[in-house]
């Protein structure tokens, strides 16, 4: 689920490999997008209109991104990917990552822009990103999290070990968040920058989930 101010919620959802999605309103009625997905990521803003991914059961990945749900043009993105990650902003546009056999790689701009490698050795990636502060990229290598800001060509910082579960998020008042989940079930967060400070939230946790808001 995402949203933007213009274009309001988005919704997606998988149901035996069939994605269906709808944007506007949470009364609306879905339209059916793709077959044969087993992963979708989505995002908006008020600039691009809805962002879609799939990830396909034999690990290709498609992107569609400003058109009508349910008649939209879809760009074929990636060969050979178990993870597809999706943000975008007004000001940057649609952000993909991918993660293929451990490696990171990620476009921003556009459906047809080149790609970067960005990581080797991950096992999870997370994206976000603003206008102001452009893309944030996180990783999850062997239970350390690293994160970059700014530039797809980022320097990249430690930022916690012992963790199962992670997620970014960005705005463009308070820059990037970070929550992590450590394998003994305590959740942390930082926000503002990649080397701020942890506060620590609760114990107990299962799983979470993590947005910025706007102001």
């Amino acid at each position: 689920m995402a949203s933007d101010a213009i274009n309001g919620p988005l919704i997606a959802v998988l149901q035996n490999g069939v994605v269906y999605a709808k944007q506007g309103s949470i009364y609306g009625a879905f339209a059916t997008v793709w077959s044969g997905a087993k992963q979708i990521a989505v995002a908006t803003d008020q600039a691009h209109g809805p962002l879609i991914a799939v990830l396909t059961n034999d690990g290709n990945v498609y992107a569609t991104t400003g058109g009508a749900l349910g008649n939209t043009y879809w760009v074929h993105e990636w060969t050979g990917a178990q993870q597809v990650a999706v943000a975008t902003d007004s000001v940057h546009g649609p952000l993909i990552a991918v993660l293929t056999n451990g490696t990171v790689l990620a476009q921003q701009g556009g459906l047809h822009a080149n790609w970067t490698t960005e990581y080797t050795g991950a096992q999870q990636v997370s994206v976000a990103t603003d206008a102001v502060n452009g893309p944030l990229i996180g990783v999850l290598h062997n239970g350390t999290v690293l994160a970059e800001e700014g530039s797809l060509q980022g320097g990249w910082v430690t930022e916690s070990s012992n963790i199962q579960q992670f997620a970014v998020a960005s705005d463009e008042w308070d820059g990037p968040d970070i929550a992590v989940l450590d394998n003994n079930g305590t959740l942390r967060a930082k926000q503002g920058g990649l080397h701020a400070a942890w506060v620590y939230q609760s114990d107990g946790i299962e799983q979470f989930s993590l947005a910025a808001g706007t102001k």
